[in-house]
């Protein structure tokens, strides 16, 4: 097991005192308790924001693609030139 010295304001280590005494603890269980609670957060949250980058990714990836086809859509809808403008007749 690790061991850590740690320098804390006066107050902060009061409060955090009496937090553990609330909790029934002692300040050290106390502190592993809300280090190890943080540092999960912490790691569940990057989780969350790697996958919501991933499904932005794949999201624009996906409206490019749609805007891809309906530009072809369109494109192919249009006449060609020589529909637009048939050769003048010989008269």
């Amino acid at each position: 097991m690790g061991r850590l010295t740690v320098r804390l304001p006066d107050a902060l280590h009061r409060q955090l005192e009496n937090l553990a005494r609330d909790e029934g603890v002692s300040l050290n269980q106390y502190l592993v308790y809300a280090l190890t609670r943080q540092a999960t957060l912490d790691a569940h949250t990057k989780k969350e924001h790697a996958e919501a980058r991933q499904r932005t990714r794949k999201s624009a990836q996906q409206d490019t693609q749609a805007a891809a086809s309906e530009q072809n859509e369109r494109e192919n809808l249009l006449p060609s030139p020589s529909e637009d403008f048939p050769p003048p007749s010989s008269n």
